[in-house]
């Protein structure tokens, strides 16, 4: 059985799919990458006036100052993977007093969470240009694609009217025992004693598995729909973020070719980094607040968005009266 640790797991898993790094030299800001504006106060729009999840920005001095103190004493990848996890990779209020509509909120699961699980309709992709139902070859048979994320980012169910919590599991991918669906964003720490290929291995399997499954959910909402926000797939993106040691790495991973509403045929995908940042430095923690937050404004918004459009597509076609979904009770 090929393992992600092992050094041809790229070439005999991830390729065959269809699944690639693109490696472009770019000076990516978040403001042209999710084309908004500097100026825009994220916490008075869309609903998120009262998000949790955003590293506060006076505390960058404080936090690259941690950073240096943890490599001068050559701490282990665990301690900063709990540094991060508590400081950096913020969580909403499960109580959240504020929450008066059915605004968007992130949930983020921490490790292990497993996003892989046929059985609960979470498949890994296919070869590209291949029916979805075909057989796989031999060598994509010896991967289980039983994958832990160390933090992912989830959209909680809470979203819609829990009346319809049932029907949503039949519709799109819920993580088993959990009320969460659609992750968009995930984040891996880099294991001790790990080489550089081994992580990012790690990395393209499990963005490519929860873009496929989002990619399947838009697919089958979109069949023979004519809305107009039913072909819209500029929102078909997941987000994953690499810890190593003081350096954090943000990739995007987005549809390769061909038509995104193809029904009949995955494309593969393309992952691509958008910024690589020392956070031993002010100004590199501040680049990753402004990341941060626009990471959680598209979690929380335009991905939100488009998922509760594909459910309700997909409901609407079982004959589900849809009109209260989104109602508070």
């Amino acid at each position: 059985m090929f393992l992600i640790k092992s050094r041809i797991f790229e070439e005999h898993i991830l390729a065959p799919r269809g699944v690639h790094i693109v490696n472009k030299h770019r000076v990516w800001t978040p403001f042209k990458h999710f084309r908004t504006s500097e100026v825009d106060h994220l916490r008075d729009t869309n609903g998120l006036k009262n998000a949790k999840i955003w590293v506060n920005k006076n505390g960058a001095a404080e936090i690259a100052a941690e950073y240096w103190a943890m490599r001068d004493a050559s701490l282990p990848e665990d301690k900063y993977k709990a540094y991060a996890s508590s400081r950096l990779l913020l969580n909403e209020m499960r109580s959240d007093k504020f929450n008066s509509q059915r605004r968007a909120r992130s949930e983020r699961m921490l490790n292990p969470t497993a996003i892989s699980d046929p059985d609960a309709g979470c498949q890994a992709p296919p070869r590209p240009d291949q029916p979805r139902n075909d057989g796989q070859s031999s060598s994509e048979l010896l991967y289980s694609w039983d994958l832990r994320v160390d933090a992912a980012y989830w959209i909680q169910l809470r979203a819609l009217n829990p009346i319809y919590h049932h029907q949503v599991r039949s519709a799109v991918y819920v993580l088993p025992g959990q009320a969460v669906t659609c992750p968009y964003l995930t984040s891996e720490f880099k294991r001790d004693g790990d080489a550089e290929d081994q992580a990012r291995a790690r990395r393209q399997a499990i963005a490519a598995l929860a873009l496929y499954n989002r990619w399947r959910t838009y697919v089958e909402a979109g069949r023979d729909a004519s809305q107009d926000a039913a072909r819209d797939a500029t929102h078909i993106r997941h987000y994953a973020i690499t810890f190593c040691s003081h350096i954090r790495s943000l990739y995007v991973l987005e549809m390769a070719g061909g038509d995104a509403n193809d029904a009949e045929y995955w494309h593969g995908c393309k992952m691509s980094r958008l910024a690589e940042l020392d956070l031993r430095w002010q100004d590199e923690v501040r680049a990753f607040i402004k990341w941060n937050q626009r990471d959680s404004s598209l979690g929380s918004t335009r991905h939100k968005i488009g998922c509760k459009i594909n459910i309700k597509l997909i409901l609407q076609r079982e004959d589900v009266d849809t009109r209260h979904l989104a109602d508070v009770i």
